[in-house]
């Protein structure tokens, strides 16, 4: 972030609030997790924060989202639907006539 360190923590914190309804359970740490996510040079990364918000860098740009479903429950599905899809591999590369895509 090209930003005053002090200016980027109130327009980030201004933004959880918008996205969020509030700032409770945000701590200074994770505007500062933001801060350096922000500025890393590697994109496709995120951070969940209390409130079911979750922040993406991707691509160089920085999503400030609240998650439908509780994070747990998002990252189950997700680890369920990798496994899923690890196992339709598989089977592919076996040759196995029964894995329709």
């Amino acid at each position: 972030m090209d930003l005053h360190p002090a200016l980027a923590s109130r327009v980030l914190r201004k933004t959880i609030s918008s996205v969020k309804g509030d700032l409770r359970r945000i701590t200074h740490t994770h505007i500062r997790d933001i801060v350096t996510l922000a500025g890393a040079a590697q994109s496709n990364k995120s951070l969940d924060l209390p409130g079911q918000i979750r922040v993406y860098k991707i691509k160089g740009v920085l999503y400030i989202k609240k998650e439908a479903l509780p994070l747990r429950e998002l990252g189950r599905i997700q680890k369920s639907e990798k496994l899923a899809d690890k196992r339709t591999d598989r089977l592919k590369s076996r040759g196995n006539p029964e894995v329709k895509t």
